[in-house]
């Protein structure tokens, strides 16, 4: 019979099964790993049987979460023509899954499950990266972008389709007149600072190049310096090569985390910000320092992560401890103001107990993100960066309130932080764990569902069935 001839019910149950196709449901395919029976009732029925086989793969698993200023947030304190503050979490739209996020004071590139890169330039706009990423860096004069065992860079400052810019980035080679050892070697981990960048490659080298006057390139000579081409840094003896770590760039300073989870850092001393016993407490203008050398964690735990803000620096050790030092004006080192400078690592006071996994520091400010995606941040916070609703400075850790970011269906939590200048960058998902995630497929696939059919049925029936569906579901 022609579809418009159908009974009501019948092209109900027709029009459900055809969108639910579209959702990825096969009803009765035989090629489904489980075979569905056809259900007997109206349209709605039909959608109750389907919806309990199998998930739905059609919504985005993660997705951005972003807050203090950032561009293109829906605007609660205008702070420029094209930057906005926000001291709330808020839901950024970006198309499809986001495995990584990157973000700086040139602005914030979102990295897709599937490779797609997006960078959103603080001066407003969104431009589509021209290769595909696994993960990116940002600086305040340049943006590296790792795919595979190829490394990009880009100057935000061009604009396309100019080469070097986001649509068309530079290809590097950081082996170039290494040793023919490394000609086999891939980056597997990148950092950016101000003007300096890092890279990490598959033997234990470490790359540096870009503006190295404070020794951050780990030059002693300093002056000036200024290396266009990634040069390996020389590291005493005792430094373990390991494949991946944590790697990270402050505006003067570089810190990494080596095969035997010790912390190295060099650069300029200023504040303590390199957090090592060979630096005098009494130099308060700062010295270069750009031998790499260890920073001895309290406690004397292996380093896990570390972060490197403008002047100061957050680690966390394996016990999840949180540390800090350098500069430590609104307590964004060890959060509490007792003191502007912080010589050495200290420890991060929590109100209540806190095991962290990884760290972030923006400018001011320094985010611990926990296994469980709790997130706490504290420092400088005028500009809504701290994420707790307040825009305003708060030196002890607080909770960064994911409540009213505009996220899907129940709680979130933080799967990668990142933070720079006076803004704070998220990745967030919703479920945690495959029940969970498959839960949420459901719900999300029985909803649309249900207001498709609302077209065939009256609201209130659809509503009833609706509800019926969500408590067979929840239980």
């Amino acid at each position: 019979a022609a579809p418009d001839r159908m009974p009501a019910k019948r092209r109900g149950e027709a029009d459900a099964r055809a969108l639910l196709r579209k959702f990825g449901r096969a009803l009765d395919s035989d090629d489904s790993p489980t075979r569905v029976r056809r259900p007997g009732g109206s349209g709605l029925a039909a959608v109750r049987s389907a919806v309990a086989a199998t998930p739905s793969a059609t919504a985005p698993t993660s997705w951005v979460a972003a807050w203090g200023l950032v561009p293109h947030l829906p605007a609660l304190k205008k702070s420029g023509p094209r930057r906005s503050a926000r001291a709330t979490p808020a839901a950024v739209s970006f198309r499809g899954s986001i495995a990584s996020v990157a973000c700086g004071p040139a602005g914030v590139v979102v990295v897709s499950e599937e490779g797609n890169a997006v960078a959103a330039p603080a001066e407003g706009g969104r431009r589509k990266i021209g290769c595909r990423a696994q993960s990116a860096a940002v600086g305040e004069t340049v943006a590296l972008l790792l795919n595979d065992s190829c490394l990009y860079a880009v100057d935000p400052s061009r604009d396309a389709p100019r080469n070097g810019s986001w649509e068309r980035p530079r290809r590097l080679d950081p082996f170039a007149g290494a040793p023919p050892f490394a000609q086999a070697r891939f980056i597997t981990g990148i950092a950016c600072g101000t003007n300096h960048c890092l890279a990490r490659s598959s033997c234990g080298a470490v790359f540096a190049w870009g503006a190295g006057d404070a020794g951050q390139l780990g030059d002693d000579d300093g002056h000036d310096i200024t290396r266009a081409n990634p040069t390996a840094v020389v590291f005493p003896s005792d430094y373990e090569p390991c494949e991946k770590g944590a790697l990270s760039a402050g505006a003067h300073h570089s810190a990494l985390v080596d095969g035997a989870g010790a912390l190295w850092t060099w650069g300029w001393t200023e504040h303590g910000r390199l957090g090592r016993d060979s630096v005098e407490e009494d130099e308060d203008d700062g010295r270069v320092a750009g031998t790499p050398g260890i920073a001895s964690l309290p406690g004397g735990g292996e380093c896990v992560d570390v972060s490197c803000g403008a002047a100061h620096t957050i680690v966390v050790d394996t016990n999840g401890f949180v540390s800090g030092c350098g500069w430590n004006e609104w307590g964004q080192a060890i959060g509490r103001m007792n003191t502007t400078s912080v010589w050495h690592l200290t420890p991060v006071r929590f109100k209540a107990p806190f095991s962290a996994i990884r760290v972030a520091c923006g400018l001011g400010h320094s985010i611990a993100v926990d296994a469980q995606g709790h997130a706490k941040s504290w420092g400088f916070g005028e500009d809504g960066q701290l994420g707790h609703g307040r825009e305003s400075e708060k030196s002890a850790p607080v909770d960064v309130d994911l409540s009213k970011a505009g996220l899907r269906n129940g709680p979130a939590c933080v799967a990668s932080i990142a933070c720079g200048g006076s803004a704070s960058v998220a990745v967030v998902a919703e479920a945690v764990g495959s029940d969970l995630e498959e839960l949420r497929r459901r719900r999300l696939c029985i909803r649309r569902v249900a207001l498709y059919l609302q077209a065939l049925h009256r609201g209130q029936r659809a509503r009833r069935f609706y509800g019926e569906m969500r408590e067979e579901e929840l239980q």
